[in-house]
């Protein structure tokens, strides 16, 4: 199967019926009755863990009625690898779809599309931009993306899926891959404030399932030669959070736990295989600030 072609077809279908719909509902929306809720939603969260390190997040929403808007966020990422940070080239994710809610507001659908800026796709997450022999490439990848929260009274479930598709391929190393996450808790502790205490499981799961390259050798930063990735799993992590959600819109989040994924498989320029180990502790960990607006 030809992945490529397959994403791209999915990915101009899907953003054809996105701005169709938009369309459709923008041009209706002067018709709307808007009094009683506010038109945007702007959330901020700040995010470290192990694997992508430091990353803030921002997400918003322009509400055509209450239950229906334009989605918009983007993801900002540093410098993912070693052996020294590189900020002429993070990692910027920027996207846009629709959001929907069910349930009297309980549950939200935010199905969106978009694309990457960087190296990291295109060329691999150790090519240091002004160091190495790689630049950063706007549109370095397109990417769909789907989110979904349920925040009942007996039971919260969030659930996250990506799918990016490297589009420019021109480094040594280029990589595909999917990336989800699920969690689902209970809340222990509710106040008639609004304030919960949250209690649950964890996973999420990182998958590269495509990747190229061509021989470049000397081009890393550290003088090492070029690995193509195999398709293969990177990281698979279970374990547990906690959320404290507050009010004013406010929300802590840490989970922690064990990483399952097997080593990392790697092919040199020469054809010589070989491994590393992306997370030799075996632990992995995830705290998340968050503020709406």
């Amino acid at each position: 199967m030809n992945w490529e072609r397959t994403f791209r077809q999915v990915v101009v279908f899907t953003t054809a019926c996105i701005v169709g719909l938009l369309y459709l509902t923008l041009s209706q929306a002067r018709a709307d009755d808007k009094k009683g809720f506010d038109s945007f939603s702007v959330s901020v969260s700040l995010n470290q863990d192990k694997f992508f390190g430091f990353y803030p997040i921002i997400q918003g929403t322009y509400y055509i009625r209450q239950d229906f808007g334009i989605a918009f966020g983007s993801t900002l990422y540093g410098h993912l690898s070693n052996p020294r940070p590189d900020w002429s080239n993070p990692w910027t994710w920027i996207y846009g779809g629709i959001h929907k809610s069910f349930l009297d507001g309980k549950l939200v659908i935010r199905p969106q599309v978009g694309f990457t800026n960087g190296q990291v796709n295109s060329c691999g997450a150790a090519q240091l931009g002004s160091n190495g022999g790689c630049h950063a490439n706007a549109f370095d990848a397109f990417l769909f993306l789907f989110q979904g929260h349920y925040a009942g009274d007996i039971l919260d479930v969030d659930g996250y899926f990506v799918l990016v598709q490297d589009v420019r391929a021109q480094g040594p190393t280029q990589s595909s891959f999917t990336h989800h996450w699920l969690y689902a808790g209970v809340p222990v502790i509710k106040t008639e404030g609004g304030t919960k205490f949250i209690v649950g499981g964890y996973y999420e799961d990182i998958h590269q399932y495509g990747s190229g390259g061509h021989p470049c050798t000397g081009c890393l930063a550290n003088g090492q030669d070029a690995s193509v990735l195999l398709a293969q799993g990177m990281i698979a992590w279970l374990g547990g959070y906690v959320e404290l959600r507050m009010p004013m819109g406010m929300s802590f989040l840490f989970a922690a736990g064990k990483d399952f994924a097997e080593q990392v498989h790697t092919i040199g320029p020469n054809g010589v295989r070989g491994s590393l180990n992306a997370n030799p502790s075996g632990d992995f960990y995830k705290v998340r600030f968050s503020k709406t607006f």
